[in-house]
């Protein structure tokens, strides 16, 4: 009995907690366009879960990097200058138009844990269409922690955002299935005896 105990209260201490999940020891952030047009993109946002701050920011230390660019005036760090939407030319990145295969990389100062990845397109019409993307999230070590592709910022508020977060069930949840485990446990001893 009192082992049973002892999970109830883990369990309800965990629950308790209110916490969540995002995707752990993330480190670059490496987008390609999904339809074969010019990359552009006027920001990056990847929300930490330990502290909601912007990791993807260049004032924290993040750094970018591109096959290529169009101009002086779209350079990858448009990407995470923390100015989002924006205009071409002169607030985003936009890749050079002969790159049969643009991508921008993000370095993230540190492996972190990410709550979500907003990607901000163009706002300008007639070339925001053009904003669909391929992601892929890597560790330091380089291995693939997720990928995912046709992610469009072809909308009204110029953005996609991919979330993360798992959360943690509720505490009546846990509550509940921690006294159907109980019932069990008692109903598997009175057969015994």
């Amino acid at each position: 009995m009192n082992k049973i105990k002892m999970v109830f209260l883990a369990l309800l201490t965990i629950a308790s907690t209110g916490a969540h999940a995002g995707l752990s020891n993330v480190y670059e952030i490496y987008i390609k366009n999904a339809i074969g047009e010019p990359l552009q993109i006027s920001e990056v946002v990847a929300l930490s879960t330990d502290t909601g701050a912007d990791l993807a920011y260049w004032r924290d230390g993040a750094s970018a990097v591109a096959s290529s660019n169009w101009s002086y005036g779209s350079s990858p760090l448009y990407a995470i200058d923390g100015v989002a939407p924006g205009l071409h030319p002169g607030s985003i990145f936009h890749s050079a138009s002969g790159d049969a295969d643009p991508w921008l990389k993000i370095t993230l100062a540190s492996p972190a844990e990410l709550d979500s990845l907003t990607l901000y397109g163009r706002t300008d019409r007639g070339y925001n269409s053009r904003d669909v993307y391929n992601v892929f999230l890597y560790d330091d070590l380089g291995n693939e922690l997720f990928s995912g592709s046709n992610y469009s910022a072809f909308n009204e508020s110029y953005s996609v955002t991919i979330d993360f977060t798992s959360p943690i069930p509720e505490p009546s949840t846990l509550a509940l299935m921690a006294l159907g485990l109980v019932s069990v446990g008692f109903a598997a001893r009175r057969r015994k005896a």
